[in-house]
């Protein structure tokens, strides 16, 4: 399935109106008024010029309880807005497999050579063949996720067939929970360039495996590239994925099951004694397997990589690809990089900009993207710490900041806020007076 691919850049009046457009999906009817309106909110405010100083129309949202968006446009693995955001870059020793040494300078952010408007998370593994030589990358939210939609756009890479190493690379959901413990669960999409688990063809192989321990153990099976025993099942598709892939696990606790799909099509599924019960994170790792497992010889150094483009989660809401897709070029239309709503926090602002007016003010103005926002942040700096300097009310998209002093450039950003918590950031925007 084709992904449509829309800058990160705001758009003028009307842009969301026409990428909505030329989107052209088809929704499942009994979807289509959440989705419908969830968009239609997404695209408020984007029709019409920079606001002033009056409130804008009210924004009317309706859709999933809560969603989790991030576009991935950080500056390093350094960037405060990552830690904000909920993301934690293991650095450290860490696992899989035990002892080895993850590296937060193997997480980065860099501009997708495709399209200078968009950047990519990549996840790097460096080995020599051996334990102590290995450095490793993962990065994990915290465990606070269960039912829902997740998906991602990942991309992976085949250079480990060169040297027979085996190489993971995975999008997944898991909790820290040992193996065996009962509240341990997991699920997931793993991909080996050279499978050390499927000998002896060891082909490219995607593993979807779902683990939840179950207190009744029964024999282990094996039929049809899948396999269980009383704590996990996993299916294998023995074929080339490398390139860019949309994954998607929908963990369904109406139905009691969980689906994966890969570029739109659904290829496992897990349930019953196997679906998983307890609250998990989400995770994006590039892991080697140490030892037999890994029948590569050499010991020259090697790195392997994997990227990210976006991942989406709705909470408690069961989507399709195409839909995760509409909403996704939706988000990158309006401005929106990243939000987390799965709290009940407003959607964040987007599009926020700032021009000085004479030698000592400064009107910003932004779109408002939510419909249960109290109002909003405003944040300023020159250089250094961000402070707050006001808040405004409901509904409200512009502010002047006045007092200022001549000649100097001040940056901005504001957030959305409610009883519930406050939104992420707005864009940054800075002007000189």
């Amino acid at each position: 399935m084709g992904m449509l691919r829309i800058g990160k850049t705001t758009v003028a009046i009307g842009c969301v109106l026409r990428a909505a457009a030329r989107l052209n999906f088809r929704l499942d009817q009994r979807r289509a008024p959440v989705i419908g309106v969830l968009i239609s909110a997404l695209l408020a405010g984007c029709a019409q010029p920079l606001p002033g100083l009056e409130p804008a129309a009210p924004v009317t949202r309706v859709g999933p309880a809560g969603v989790l968006f991030d576009d991935f446009s950080y500056a390093s693995s350094t960037d405060p807005y990552l830690g904000m955001m909920g993301w934690r870059v293991v650095d450290g020793l860490s696992g899989p497999p035990s002892n080895a040494q993850y590296s937060r300078s193997l997480v980065s952010f860099a501009p997708d050579s495709t399209d200078p408007s968009n950047r990519l998370m990549l996840l790097q593994a460096t080995t020599q063949n051996t334990l102590s030589s290995m450095r490793l990358s993962r990065i994990e939210t915290a465990m606070r996720f269960l039912e829902g939609t997740y998906a991602a756009r990942v991309f992976f890479e085949n250079s480990a067939r060169t040297y027979r190493d085996g190489n993971v690379q995975t999008f997944y959901l898991i909790n820290n929970h040992p193996p065996g413990n009962l509240d341990y669960a997991e699920a997931d999409f793993e991909y080996l360039p050279y499978d050390v688990w499927n000998p002896p063809t060891y082909s490219t192989g995607m593993w979807m495996t779902t683990w939840e321990t179950a207190p009744a153990a029964r024999s282990a099976r094996t039929a049809d590239l899948c396999q269980e025993n009383s704590y996990r099942t996993t299916c294998l598709i023995p074929e080339d994925h490398s390139g860019w892939h949309t994954l998607l696990i929908q963990v369904d606790g109406g139905a009691g099951v969980l689906r994966y799909f890969i570029d739109g099509t659904l290829v496992t599924t897990a349930g019953g004694q196997f679906y998983t019960e307890t609250l998990m994170n989400i995770s994006f790792s590039n892991w080697v397997i140490d030892g037999l497992g890994s029948p590569g010889s050499s010991t020259s150094t090697r790195t392997y990589s994997i990227m990210a483009d976006w991942v989406f989660h709705a909470q408690d809401v069961m989507l399709t690809p195409t839909e995760i897709e509409a909403l996704v070029a939706a988000y990158r239309s309006t401005g929106i990089i990243r939000q987390d709503t799965t709290g009940g926090q407003p959607q964040p602002a987007s599009g926020l900009g700032a021009v000085a007016s004479g030698s000592n003010r400064v009107n910003l103005s932004w779109q408002d993207n939510a419909s249960n926002e109290t109002g909003f942040k405003i944040e300023r700096k020159t250089t250094g710490t961000w402070s707050q300097i006001a808040t405004t009310g409901a509904n409200l998209t512009s502010y002047q900041d006045t007092s200022l002093i001549a000649g100097t450039t001040y940056w901005y950003r504001v957030r959305a806020y409610n009883e519930q918590g406050d939104s992420i950031y707005s864009n940054e925007a800075q002007a000189t007076t």
